[in-house]
């Protein structure tokens, strides 16, 4: 733990951020929070991180971008949770003013209860650093209550990325709070517009790709995936990801069918597991490739830490969101690694690719038109080193690492300094 500043310590002109992250689990919240804080300018800032789960803490401890991480949560009482339908039943015969006052009731009590314990608990963990601004990386309505505490007890700005949709009325009151709010995308930004947040208070932040470790020119392919299948396969194709619901890996199972009428050599990959590594999800997608008659032709490899290496044995990548995707951090590694994207048309993907020129887009949940775009792919070489050349030239310039962590750093520098001259408190 790092001493707290004075005039004659020598990190005095540190900028100490505590970071917090709700993940669950583990998914790409945590990868996104890790590239940031390891490419944060270490003679300016210093960084502080508290994650939810042990798979997530272990996996910030190991990045090395952080002087101390810790896993801790604000377990306050869910909207959809016991109390939560308690007072919801009460309020119910009062109509939109019984469920504002119910709301209102629910947020109250975790102000007063877990999120000032939470609050207490990390002040208490971090006495030794002067923290300078509160950053929440994920799920920011759950955090919001703690965070708030925390930068007014601290004296210092309050910010959040949002890389979801999951601002309800609650979450866009907490965000009149924040000193500045990074969307993951245009899209994910768009709901807070709707409720009045100012436009000012949000910038726009793709999610950062590290253009080095995914580097086709560094990592290459062994071939894993049809010497698996017997060396006989042709083209590989693949979804990379968590294995929840909305992720689409059934619309994918869905379309690799139809494929492989069409490329009965062809190798269809889904590569993850579910946020707890239980396995669970994998079964039933097992289960549903066997019902689709392809249950021996599909290879499921569970969780990879080495996704650059994954990325290089497929030929072609395949995004299947049925719901709209913030952004879709796997679409941008499958770009970085120069390989063809085929992504749902929906969120944040639109945003930057340009179909038929460094991807093609489908609609989301239609398995024949994923599957026709998939097909198109797989017998064009020539548009498969179009797409991946551009769509890797896409990711270096607009959002490597390098670039995200410029862009957020540079305005907290200034939103410290802004909050410092209001609030009287000094910062270097």
């Amino acid at each position: 733990m790092h001493e707290r500043r004075s005039q004659h310590d020598p990190c005095s002109q540190l900028t100490n951020i505590l970071y917090i992250d709700e993940t669950p689990g583990f998914g790409g919240s945590v990868t996104t929070l890790a590239r940031l804080a390891m490419h944060v300018d270490r003679h300016s800032f210093r960084s502080h991180a508290i994650a939810r789960s042990d798979i997530a803490g272990d996996y910030l401890r190991r990045c090395g971008g952080f002087e101390n991480v810790w896993v801790d949560g604000v377990a306050e009482f869910p909207y959809n949770g016991k109390l939560g339908a308690t007072l919801s039943t009460v309020a119910c015969p009062l109509g939109k003013i019984g469920r504002t006052t119910a709301q209102a009731t629910l947020t109250a009590l975790n102000w007063l209860g877990p999120s000032r314990h939470f609050a207490a608990r990390t002040t208490a963990n971090l006495s030794e650093v002067a923290v300078d601004a509160v950053y929440l990386n994920n799920m920011p309505v759950n955090t919001c209550g703690a965070g708030q505490i925390l930068a007014r007890r601290w004296k210092a700005p309050l910010f959040c990325k949002l890389q979801g949709y999951d601002w309800s009325r609650r979450g866009a009151m907490f965000a009149r709070q924040m000193d500045l709010i990074f969307a993951a995308s245009n899209s994910v930004a768009e709901p807070l517009l709707r409720r009045g947040i100012p436009r000012e208070k949000i910038i726009r932040v793709f999610e950062p790709v590290d253009v080095e470790q995914f580097n086709p020119d560094r990592v290459r392919p062994t071939g894993e995936f049809r010497e698996n299948c017997g060396g006989d396969y042709g083209i590989t194709f693949g979804i990379v990801g968590m294995l929840v619901d909305w992720k689409g890996q059934d619309v994918f199972l869905r379309a690799a069918a139809r494929v492989l009428a069409r490329h009965p050599n062809a190798v269809p990959v889904v590569v993850g597991d579910d946020p707890e590594f239980s396995g669970a999800r994998v079964q039933q997608l097992r289960e549903l490739a066997a019902q689709l008659g392809i249950g021996d032709r599909v290879i499921f490899t569970g969780h990879r830490d080495d996704v650059p290496q994954v990325m290089a044995e497929l030929d072609v990548v395949v995004h299947a969101s049925t719901d709209p995707e913030p952004f879709g951090t796997v679409i941008g590694e499958a770009m970085s690694m120069k390989k063809p994207v085929v992504a749902a048309n929906a969120g944040g993907p639109p945003e930057f690719i340009e179909h038929g020129q460094n991807g093609l887009l489908h609609e989301p949940g239609n398995a024949e038109e994923l599957a026709r775009a998939i097909c198109g792919l797989l017998g064009d070489r020539p548009t498969c080193a179009k797409l991946g050349e551009r769509g890797r030239q896409t990711v270096v310039d607009r959002f490597s690492c390098e670039v995200h962590a410029r862009t957020i750093f540079s305005h907290i520098e200034k939103a410290c300094k802004k909050h410092a001259s209001t609030t009287g408190r000094h910062h270097s």
